[in-house]
This record gives structure tokens, sequence and C-alpha cells, in this order.
């Protein structure tokens, strides 16, 4: 479920899971989308607390991927699958002129 947590005039929009879980667990993905879950008998209050003590964390943590989206490689393209960055080279290459002689 989406929630979201004021600090001052800064928002934070996260996704909250209760699962079958010992602590709380927070995430930043990729796309700098913050994801927390924690055990079903933990409150709202409790995890927004978390959140706040966290604050500076999620906020250097976010900085870093919205850097790494806008990386510029050159004629690299940067991509990110199951958690592990790849670089693709997208500059045009020129194909190498292969030359067939049948030996007789």
């Amino acid at each position: 479920m989406k929630r979201t947590l004021q600090r001052g005039n800064l928002t934070l929009e996260y996704e909250f899971t209760p699962k079958r879980v010992k602590n709380i667990n927070l995430r930043v993905r990729g796309d700098g989308s913050v994801a927390v879950s924690a055990p079903r008998w933990v409150g709202k209050a409790q995890v927004e607390a978390f959140l706040l003590e966290r604050w500076d964390w999620l906020q250097a943590a976010q900085n870093r991927t919205k850097q790494r989206q806008q990386t510029d490689f050159g004629w690299r393209q940067c991509s990110t699958c199951w958690g592990s960055r790849w670089l693709w080279n997208t500059k045009p290459e020129p194909r190498p002129q292969f030359c067939c002689k049948m030996m007789c």
C-alpha cells in the first residue's frame, strides 16, 4: 500500500508491505522509489519513526539513483537488470569487410 510521510516541506512516498519478517526492511529501488516491509504487528507510527531516523540516508540514496540514471557514457548506455548495472555500446561500428576467394 502506498503511503506518504511529511518532514518539513519535504514529502516521501513509500510502498509499505506487511510481511512475516522479523525486522523492518528498507529498500531504495533502482528507480528511486522506497519500499518498506515490516512485521504485521508493527504499527504505522513505528514505521514512520523508523523512516524519520533514516531520512538523511534515504535522501542520499535517492540522489545516488538519480545520478546513476543521468550518467552520460557518451556512445554507451547504462541500464540495470536484476540488480546489476550493464554498459552497452550503442555506437554504430563499421562492419568488417570479408573477402572470400575459392581456392581451386
